[in-house]
C-alpha cells in the first residue's frame, strides 16, 4: 500500500419525536430536494471513471447520534484495447472513496459542510481503498484499507452528530491510474437511501434528522 498515492482531503430522539420527525421529513421532501435513489453512473468530474453509485446510510438516533455510511458501489474503469476490442470484464484496479457530512442550512436552502466537533475541519470519514473489477464479475469488496488509520476494515464510516438538523452525505470517488487506465475522480451527494430503525421496521428517508 505504500506505493499507493494517498489523496489528501482539502452530526437523541425519543420514539414519539422520531415518528413526528419522519412525518415532517416526508412532507418536506420536495422543499429540501428529495429524489429517488440515484442509478449507477460513469460520470466523472475528471479523468477516467468506472461505474459507481451513491452511498447507503443509516441514521443512528441512540445516545451517540451519527450518520453511519456504508461503502458505495464502485467498479473499475473500462479499457479499450488495440483494434477496438472491448473486453468485459478484465480490468482490476485500485479505487478509493471518502465520505463527508453535510448539514442543511434553512436560511440559504443549501447543503453545506459542517464542523460538529469544532476542530476547524469539515467532518469526514477516512480514505478507504480496495481493488475491484468491472462488469458481471464485480463483487463488493469484503474489506477496505483505511489509509488514515493504516489498517484493513469493513469500510463503514461513522460521522458523529452533535447539532440538531437535517444531514446528508457527500462522497468523493477515486480511480487510481495504472498501466492501462488514467486516474479518475467524481463527487456525488446521496439524496436518498437513509434509514431509521424504529425497533419494529426500517423507514427510508431522503436525509437524517436529529434533535440533539
Amino acid at each position: 500500500m505504500n506505493a499507493m498515492a494517498t489523496i489528501a482531503a482539502g452530526p437523541r430522539l425519543r420514539m414519539s419525536v422520531l415518528v413526528a420527525a419522519l412525518a415532517v421529513a416526508m412532507l418536506a421532501s420536495l422543499a429540501l430536494g428529495g429524489t429517488a435513489h440515484a442509478a449507477t453512473t460513469t460520470h466523472c468530474v475528471s479523468g477516467q471513471c468506472g461505474q459507481h453509485a451513491t452511498t447507503w446510510s443509516s441514521c443512528d438516533v441512540t445516545l451517540r447520534p451519527a450518520v453511519i455510511v456504508d461503502p458505495p458501489e464502485i467498479r473499475s474503469s473500462y479499457v479499450t484495447y488495440p483494434a477496438n476490442v472491448f473486453v468485459w470484464p478484465n480490468h482490476t484496479q485500485w479505487v478509493g472513496y471518502r465520505s463527508w457530512l453535510l448539514r442543511y442550512n434553512p436560511s440559504t436552502g443549501t447543503w453545506g459542510y459542517t464542523d460538529q466537533n469544532r476542530d476547524g475541519y469539515a467532518d469526514h470519514g477516512p480514505l478507504f481503498q480496495a481493488q475491484v473489477v468491472n462488469g458481471n464479475l464485480w463483487d463488493p469488496p469484503t474489506s477496505w484499507y483505511n489509509v488514515d488509520a493504516h489498517q484493513t476494515e469493513t469500510g463503514s464510516t461513522r460521522l458523529p452528530v452533535t447539532t440538531s438538523g437535517y444531514y446528508r452525505v457527500r462522497t468523493q470517488y477515486y480511480w487510481y491510474a495504472d498501466q492501462v487506465s488514467s486516474a479518475g475522480y467524481d463527487l456525488l451527494d446521496a439524496t436518498s437511501d437513509y434509514s431509521y430503525s424504529t425497533g419494529v421496521t426500517v423507514v427510508s428517508t431522503p436525509w437524517c434528522q436529529f434533535g440533539v
